[in-house]
């Protein structure tokens, strides 16, 4: 399925799957660790917001590549809800679209869970990041990178973060019926009995609300060009 036909479709649940688990929280924070204010920042596939806002609230001016409607309509309305006007740009393109020179003048290029779902692949995705030889590249990613370090060296980027943490990554529903029905669209056909009770085995409520519990491993990485360290 094409990757911004399947966020189109996906935007409500990650919407609640957002407000309902805590996974970005730390990641928030190494960000803030690293930049600072009035820093340009290119978020490739930013979605909601959920980095970008933070960032912006913190004077730093972000460019959201987001090419899915509807995760925009989030983005446009955590916004506003923010209050925030002036500190953003919302680029639509994909990242195949886009040519990395463009952001030649950005401070730092950040993407979150974004880069496996560009079509030639996270690893080349991955290496584009790097041709616009800024002077940041940060990556949160759910799969480890390891195999990719010697290419960032040769670009002349030093690793500067490289973190590993299990996170809280749940899928949050109104009902058991809107659990079923994320279920039919993740998966693209009906479930059988088995898996229909399997699913609803699993799930429980809290809070006024349906938790499907699920950990995941959250790997987080920041490269510094070695042009900043003469600088």
């Amino acid at each position: 399925m094409n990757s911004v036909e399947y966020w189109n479709g996906n935007a409500r649940w990650y919407k609640l799957w957002v407000e309902h688990n805590n996974y970005h929280e730390s990641i928030v924070v190494t960000l803030r660790s690293i930049t600072r204010p009035g820093w340009k920042i290119l978020d490739v596939g930013g979605g909601g917001g959920v980095l970008a806002i933070p960032l912006m609230m913190n004077h730093c001016n972000v460019t959201i590549l987001e090419p899915s409607w509807a995760m925009r309509d989030i983005l446009e309305c955590e916004i506003k809800k923010a209050g925030l006007s002036s500190t953003y740009t919302i680029d639509t393109r994909t990242w195949e679209e886009v040519d990395p020179v463009e952001f030649r003048e950005h401070d730092i290029i950040m993407a979150c869970n974004s880069l496996h779902l560009v079509r030639p692949g996270f690893k080349e995705a991955f290496k584009k990041m790097f041709f616009a030889e800024v002077p940041y590249i940060f990556i949160v990613t759910e799969k480890p990178v390891d195999g990719l370090r010697r290419f960032a060296e040769a670009n002349l980027y030093q690793m500067i973060v490289s973190s590993a943490q299990e996170q809280e990554s749940a899928f949050v529903y109104h009902c058991r019926d809107e659990a079923l029905e994320h279920w039919r669209f993740r998966y693209g056909r009906e479930p059988n009995i088995l898996e229909k009770h399997d699913l609803l085995s699993k799930l429980a409520e809290e809070e006024g609300h349906v938790r499907l519990h699920g950990k995941a491993m959250v790997y987080t990485y920041c490269w510094r060009h070695k042009k900043v360290d003469r600088q």
